[in-house]
């Protein structure tokens, strides 16, 4: 029989929080992880089909077994059928409040779409207009949601309550589409690209969270345009955005912050021929990893420094975990690891592997010990473990000679 088994570790008391229900279509998970603890860890959310309903549903079940809710089995709403028979229904947990005891989710079926949102033991509900969800807001009583209007096709930002009662179009002024939707870091602005209705001249914006003081942060009379509507970033422990925009004549690219405090804006890289992706923000704020063309840059956010960290885009040898940056220079084929916390570099190896593909990397939980994962153009995998405190490199290929399939910190 199917279960979702809790076990008390300290009196070996467990219980099947999936009790007479059997495993959906996918296994029991959600996009967030196999299963989702609320913050109290009091709930545990997951999927099971429902032999009564006959339905693949949500679930919300107290840890101790005592209550199980079905969270989107039971819901009444005439233009939709959630069921696995007509029209190819859709059902997804798009989000959740931080403590983890609110859950929005969004529906589709023969072509209607709608959201809903509900509290985890089932005592609070309401369908709201279907949207892509962006964030809870006040006190988790209202929603942001990119609305795309199914009559004119605009794409508007929506501010609802979660009862439905209130809804404010906080951008019907601008007529147009908006993009990528964002709330700052305090939860009192809103950052977005736009284009007008038809063009491809995107542009940056910002805005209260009531939809006031509303402005747009780049300016097509300066020759730039706000090249597409995916990328900008909100830079951690900072109120500063970082954003790419394009010369349309010249075709060159630059990357640029805007500091949502005194609204000043700074220039970190430029006259690019080719776009930014974004790779990493440092976690204190101080610098951000970028791709250009075939280049792997380093800049400080306050643009005071930039640094080309590889020359080639072909060995793809660079990884990051938790500030830790490992590289390898394609000139002469060393390892170095950088701090982006203290802003130090140090050589690991010199003379590493010359056919790596790509690399990642793992800290161990005191942080004195990376792990270091290449893959090679052989298809080979080999591990390697350095210690940050006393710099020893170590080679697990050599101490393990048989081909090492996986390798990874024990807790």
């Amino acid at each position: 029989p199917f279960g979702i088994w809790i076990v008390d570790l300290e009196n070996s008391s467990k219980v099947n929080v999936a009790e007479s229900l059997e495993p959906s279509a996918g296994g029991s998970g959600t996009q967030f992880g196999e299963f989702i603890i609320s913050k109290d860890s009091e709930w545990i959310i997951s999927t099971a089909f429902d032999p009564v309903l006959k339905k693949n549903c949500y679930f919300s079940t107290r840890v101790n077994g005592s209550k199980r809710v079905n969270l989107t089995g039971n819901i009444h709403i005439p233009l939709l059928a959630i069921n696995t028979v007509s029209g190819r229904p859709f059902v997804e947990l798009t989000d959740f409040s931080e403590d983890g005891t609110k859950l929005f989710f969004s529906f589709a079926n023969n072509g209607k779409e709608l959201s809903y949102f509900i509290s985890i033991d089932g005592s609070l509900k309401a369908v709201l207009p279907y949207g892509y969800f962006v964030s809870f807001i006040n006190n988790d009583s209202e929603v942001i949601l990119l609305y795309p209007n199914p009559t004119t096709g605009e794409r508007s930002i929506l501010k609802v309550s979660i009862d439905d009662k209130t809804q404010n179009n906080l951008t019907k002024d601008l007529q147009g589409n908006c993009y990528e939707v964002k709330l700052s870091p305090q939860n009192d602005k809103i950052i977005f690209t736009f284009a007008l209705i038809g063009s491809q001249e995107y542009s940056l914006w910002i805005m209260n969270i009531d939809g006031s003081n509303k402005h747009k942060l780049t300016d097509k009379t300066e020759g730039i345009v706000y090249p597409m509507p995916f990328g900008f970033v909100l830079i951690p422990n900072s109120n500063k955005i970082i954003y790419q925009i394009e010369d349309p004549d010249l075709r060159k690219w630059s990357l640029w912050t805007y500091d949502m405090d005194n609204s000043a804006k700074t220039k970190l890289l430029g006259d690019s021929e080719t776009d930014y992706t974004f790779a990493y923000s440092a976690s204190n704020g101080k610098y951000i990893i970028v791709r250009s063309g075939e280049n792997v840059l380093l800049a400080s956010t306050n643009g005071d420094k930039k640094e080309v960290l590889e020359g080639n885009f072909g060995s793809n040898t660079f990884s990051i975990l938790n500030d830790y940056l490992i590289y390898q220079d394609s000139q002469n084929n060393s390892l170095y690891l950088l701090d982006l916390s203290t802003d130090t570099k140090l050589k690991i190896k010199e003379n590493f592997l010359d056919n790596i593909l790509g690399g990642r990397c793992q800290t161990s939980a005191d942080g004195n010990d990376i792990l270091i994962a290449v893959s090679t153009k052989d298809g080979l995998l080999k591990y390697y473990l350095f210690n940050t405190q006393n710099h020893k490199f170590t080679d697990l290929n050599k101490i393990i000679k048989d081909e090492i399939d996986f390798a990874n910190f024990y807790p």
